[in-house]
């Protein structure tokens, strides 16, 4: 690597917050923020109805890569799209994973 290039690069790396280099890679529409879920209602909007859909196979991933922490037991698409209304009304700024996220958080299996 040319002198100059690495010291460009060692010179930025400040820049950069530590919470954007934790942030997980997200690709597709669970990048697009909580305001844009609430602007576009599954119910009513074709782009909402994919937003949903990413949302409902994220938490089917959840679910088949670890089945004992089932996010979508006891829910139904209607529950978990209320649940990500409110979410997203109290939290316009988070993205659609991060709004997932807290969906699984939330509804993990009690412990005995």
């Amino acid at each position: 690597m040319p002198p100059l290039l690495l010291r460009a690069i060692v010179a930025a790396l400040p820049l950069v917050s530590a919470d954007a280099l934790a942030e997980p890679h997200m690709m597709g529409l669970g990048g697009q923020t909580c305001g844009a879920w609430t602007a576009n209602p599954p119910a009513t909007s074709g782009v909402g109805a994919f937003y949903q859909q990413w949302v409902l196979g994220f938490l089917s991933g959840v679910s088949f890569a670890d089945p004992d922490h089932d996010p979508l037991n006891d829910s139904d698409g209607a529950a978990i799209t209320t649940w990500l209304n409110d979410y997203c009304q109290q939290n316009p700024a988070a993205r659609l994973v991060d709004a997932t996220t807290a969906f699984v958080r939330a509804h993990q299996p009690t412990k005995n």
